[in-house]
C-alpha cells in the first residue's frame, strides 16, 4: 500500500510539474549528424519531429561551439515556430550538417513569452520540406 501511494504522489507530481511548465525539456547538448547531409531539428508534432507546448525556441551552432557560447552571432541555423511550413508555434530548423559532424543544440522561450514550455526535439536526417510539400502554391519559404 505504501509503494502504490509513493508511485501515485510521484505521478501526480510529475502531472503538477508539466502543466506549470517544469517539465524537462530535452537539455541544451552538442549531438553528432553526417557532414553534408540535409537535417532536420526541431520539437514540432505537427512536423513529426519531436514535440514541445507553449512557445520554445532553438538554436542551432556548429558542434565545436561550447553551448555557453552558442549565441546570436554564432547561430547556424534558428527556429522560434514554423507556422509557414507546418502551421504551427512549435519550432522545426532545416539546414546542413556542418564539416564538424555535429551540432550545438540550446534552447529558450520566445522574447516576450510570459508562457511556461516544453520542447523534447530530435535531429533527423530528411530531404527539404518546401511550402509546396505543406500544400501551398509556392517553393519559397520566405526565410533568410
Amino acid at each position: 500500500m505504501l509503494q502504490l501511494r509513493r508511485s501515485l504522489a510521484l505521478a501526480l507530481a510529475g502531472a503538477a510539474l508539466a502543466i506549470v511548465g517544469c517539465k524537462p525539456s530535452r537539455g541544451e547538448e552538442t549531438v553528432d549528424c553526417t557532414p553534408g547531409a540535409h537535417i532536420w531539428v526541431g520539437c514540432n508534432q505537427a512536423c513529426s519531429i519531436g514535440e514541445c507546448t507553449g512557445d520554445p525556441w532553438l538554436q542551432i551552432c556548429d558542434g565545436d561551439t561550447p553551448v555557453s557560447e552558442c549565441v546570436e552571432g554564432s547561430l547556424i541555423a534558428e527556429s522560434d515556430d514554423s507556422i509557414d511550413l507546418c502551421f504551427s508555434t512549435c519550432p522545426l530548423a532545416q539546414m546542413i550538417c556542418p564539416e564538424s559532424g555535429h551540432i550545438t543544440v540550446t534552447l529558450k522561450g520566445y522574447t516576450g513569452s510570459s508562457s511556461a514550455f516544453t520542447c523534447d526535439w530530435r535531429v533527423e536526417e530528411r530531404p527539404p520540406l518546401t511550402l509546396s510539400d505543406a500544400g501551398t502554391s509556392t517553393n519559397d519559404a520566405g526565410g533568410p
